[in-house]
């Protein structure tokens, strides 16, 4: 059973949301666990119940780049379900421990020929997710590399529980370098100062942010 409330199924009805839910297989993944591989057939779209994934894209030289970080509530999948190709335009791992439902394919056609509004909700979220990274280009000219990496590890300690003021994020530089667009030497100059300040603390594929609320006055 699910724990959270999918921001795709919203506008679904009672009886269209029994109906996916009957269809929904549960899959449980470990931390970098490979859900799917950039390339893949389409299968269908991924909810997240519990946990947290990354999504990345190969480059054509050096490790994968990190565009997102998807956590409870959200989904994946989308943009291959839409394609005419159906092929999976991302690599997608865990982070932590990962629950999710399989919406498959067949299933999820079959909703959005009958429900105008989960075809409604499609489109706002894929249009949400171009402004966000017309904004994450924005923001790559007009701030610095210092800012960004700090607003980028703020908004990954909204999505991630800690216990008080601290939160652990299971992330790399690399992947940290993704996310804010910029070099992971730069990256890693910009934590270098905030390591500095003792509000963020390295560690082995994880970095841990001692006092949010701090990391945020020191951002403003």
């Amino acid at each position: 059973m699910a724990t959270v409330d999918w921001v795709l199924l919203q506008g679904l009805t009672p009886s269209e949301r029994r109906d996916l839910d009957a269809g929904l297989l549960w899959r449980h993944y470990s931390a970098r666990d490979t859900l799917v591989r950039e390339g893949d057939p389409h299968t269908g779209i991924y909810l997240i119940d519990t946990g947290h994934v990354a999504v990345r894209v190969r480059a054509r030289s050096g490790p994968a780049l990190t565009l997102a970080v998807v956590g409870p509530g959200g989904s994946f999948g989308e943009v291959s379900a839409t394609s005419p190709r159906g092929f999976r335009t991302s690599e997608v791992v865990a982070l932590d421990a990962v629950r999710v439902g399989l919406v498959p394919g067949r299933v999820f056609e079959r909703l959005r020929e009958s429900s105008p509004a989960l075809n409604s909700t499609l489109v706002e979220i894929l249009a949400l997710r171009a402004q966000e990274l017309i904004v994450r280009l924005e923001q790559t000219v007009q701030e610095s590399v210092p800012r960004r990496t700090a607003r980028c590890l703020l908004e990954l300690a909204d999505s991630f529980t800690g216990s008080g003021t601290t939160v652990v994020l299971p992330l790399t530089q690399d992947d940290l370098a993704g996310l804010v667009g910029a070099t992971r030497a730069s990256v890693n100059q910009a934590l270098q100062s905030l390591y500095s300040t003792g509000l963020v603390r390295p560690g082995r594929g994880r970095l841990e942010i001692t006092d949010v609320g701090g990391l945020r006055r020191h951002t403003r």
